[in-house]
């Protein structure tokens, strides 16, 4: 209430209000964007809706009724790329049947991001209310993405929201750690839509290929400003690439900003195992790109061209070598087939083919292929060949029976 005489405001004064139209829930009557600094007694603020770098502050009020004890509400502010920049919570220590709740925000922390539209949400009892909308413009320069500190620990961060730095850090790391962990810290991290990745190259792989592993993250989520990144490599894959020297790259917004390097001894790399071994009738997905594994196949026949040996394994290491040795029902070694690796893996798979015009010279039953991984027998898996045109069986008749078969031949001949 305002008291004026002649032109002129003498008084004002506030009384509250309560009526039994209004219910017994909880409601927010209104939420406005503001420039100015609401008082203490909920006297409506003027709103307004697009800021600019001329503004000091921006703030959010609402007016809200039936505001039970011990629940509390909460202010969260979005920027224009949903990033959540700021949360504002409060709690009321005594019932009240009307009252406002505000929380502001600097316009120098909102030109940190991106101009455009921002949106405010309300919330009681982790419960959303109300939302609202305004408009911020800024022709402040942004401060330019810098990083301040890269390291390398044994240990990963802790207290993950403190951005809390490794306890130790250094170059060279043996094969008794459990990885290998890269740590940032920056400043001047714009939010939004940016990005920032690792990318870790192994011994003696190249910079400008592909990298033996990469680790990425974005902004959102997260406000903009200082803070801090990191990414681990495992030692299984550290013991996969040997002994060496590791290179790692860091990128924000598609713009390296840091390159740096660590050594690695290994004295027991990744011991190779064999993970599965099958027989299919297609044409397995190349190996070199993926490892789909196929659909297996025990029993072949006439119909079949082929016959596929496909085995997938872990730790298979640069330069060794593998073998599939085939074996025909009587157990004589039909064929083999060798490969190697130019690089090493984590994980892979590898593949040949056999035809069944080969499997036909050595007979029906059950043939026997083993996989071998540098000299060692990995597994072996047994499939059945069953073949009306069986080669085996010339090869099996006695001289006295060809002769009598030549001579038998000869005499229908003549006739």
């Amino acid at each position: 209430m305002e008291f004026y005489y002649d032109g002129k405001q003498y008084g004002k004064e506030y009384f509250d209000f309560t009526s039994s139209e209004w219910g017994t829930e909880f409601g927010v009557s209104q939420f406005i964007m503001t420039a100015e600094s609401p008082g203490d007694k909920c006297a409506l603020p003027v709103s307004k809706t697009s800021f600019t770098d001329a503004d000091a502050k921006v703030t959010a009020w609402a007016y809200y009724r039936n505001f039970e004890a011990g629940k509390s509400y909460q202010l969260k502010w979005y920027s224009p790329g949903n990033v959540l920049v700021q949360k504002h919570e409060a709690t009321q220590s005594s019932s009240t049947s009307g009252g406002c709740a505000f929380g502001g925000i600097e316009t120098s922390e909102l030109a940190k991001y991106e101009s455009g539209s921002w949106r405010v949400e309300f919330y009681y009892n982790n419960q959303k209310y109300r939302e609202t909308y305004f408009d911020f413009y800024s022709n402040t320069p942004k401060p330019e993405f810098e990083v301040t500190k890269f390291i390398f620990s044994k240990q990963a961060p802790q207290n993950t929201e403190a951005c809390q730095e490794p306890s130790s850090s250094g170059i060279s790391f043996d094969d008794n750690v459990s990885g290998v962990t890269a740590y940032i810290r920056y400043n001047n991290f714009e939010g939004g839509n940016k990005s920032y990745e690792f990318r870790w190259y192994n011994p003696g792989g190249r910079t400008d290929g592909k990298p033996a592993q990469t680790h990425t993250g974005t902004a959102t989520g997260d406000a903009a400003g200082s803070g801090c990144a990191w990414g681990t490599v495992s030692i299984e894959t550290l013991r996969t690439y040997g002994t060496g020297q590791w290179t790692v790259e860091f990128y924000y917004d598609g713009r390296q900003y840091k390159r740096d390097f660590f050594n690695v001894t290994v004295s027991r790399p990744n011991p190779f195992a064999m993970t599965e071994f099958m027989f299919t009738d297609a044409v397995p997905a190349d190996s070199n790109i993926q490892c789909e594994k196929p659909a297996s196949v025990l029993s072949f026949g006439d119909a079949d061209e082929k016959v596929f040996a496909w085995a997938a394994y872990n730790y298979f290491e640069a330069k060794k070598s593998y073998e599939f040795k085939w074996y025909s029902p009587e157990s004589t070694l039909a064929h083999t087939e060798t490969g190697t690796r130019d690089t090493s893996l984590t994980a892979g798979c590898s593949w040949v083919g056999i035809s069944t015009e080969k499997l036909r010279e050595y007979g029906s039953g059950n043939w026997r292929v083993e996989f071998w991984y540098e000299g060692q027998k990995q597994g072996e898996k047994y499939f059945s060949f069953v073949s009306s045109k069986d080669r085996s069986r010339e090869k099996n008749i006695s001289p006295l029976s060809q002769a009598i078969r030549i001579w038998t031949l000869r005499s229908e001949t003549s006739v």
